[in-house]
């Protein structure tokens, strides 16, 4: 697809891969939308979501959401969901790998491919849900998710429409307002690459 500034109107007008599908641990209705908590596999981990759904029958086009570093569902993805289901769309919001109530170790790990592996994940799981049209399929990332909601639009033909908002994009410019110099940023990798070391020897986080 061609990366553009698009929100969902698109999506909204307009109104692969099969994973087994989960039984729902929680259904949660609201005259506005129903919440399902679920879970779906990506790769070898099993990721915890919660999936809104606009109420009727369908097909509604659905969006798939990334959040900031460090995110957890509970906190600004709901608040995008909430808005999103309102306007007639299906929305998945879950826990990345290694984070909240997703599986993977370590905790609390920050990997950008695992996320857009994760965002891979969560649109195969999407696209066969009842409900959802396959065919409207769309990523919205926030904050620094940006990076990784752009990069799995590049690289999923299934992505027919991409949100992004208040970026913060990694760029060898963000490390140095960050970190200050070139030598902090070396510094800061080293730190990184021996607690990588040691992790992968003993399994204990530094």
């Amino acid at each position: 697809m061609d990366v553009t500034r698009r929100m969902f109107a698109g999506l909204i007008t307009g109104s692969a891969v099969a994973a087994s599908l989960p039984a729902a641990a929680q259904t949660t209705a609201s005259p506005m939308y129903e919440v399902r908590d679920v879970t779906f596999p990506s790769g070898s981990e099993t990721l915890a979501g919660k999936l809104f759904m606009p109420p009727g029958e369908g097909p509604f086009p659905a969006v798939a959401v990334v959040g900031p570093v460090a995110f957890v569902k509970e906190q600004s993805p709901v608040q995008y969901a909430t808005r999103l289901a309102r306007q007639g769309l299906a929305v998945l919001i879950f826990d990345p790998r290694y984070h909240g109530a997703s599986s993977g170790e370590p905790r609390r790990f920050e990997s950008g491919e695992a996320k857009i592996e994760d965002i891979g994940a969560a649109l195969t799981f999407l696209s066969v849900q009842d409900g959802v049209a396959q065919d409207k399929l769309g990523v919205l990332g926030i904050c620094q998710g940006v990076n990784w909601a752009i990069e799995a639009a590049v690289r999923d033909r299934r992505v027919s429409a991409l949100g992004i908002v208040a970026g913060h994009y990694l760029t060898p410019a963000t490390a140095t307002l960050y970190l200050g110099n070139d030598q902090a940023i070396a510094a800061r990798k080293e730190r990184a690459a021996e607690a990588r070391a040691v992790y992968e020897k003993s399994g204990e986080v530094h």
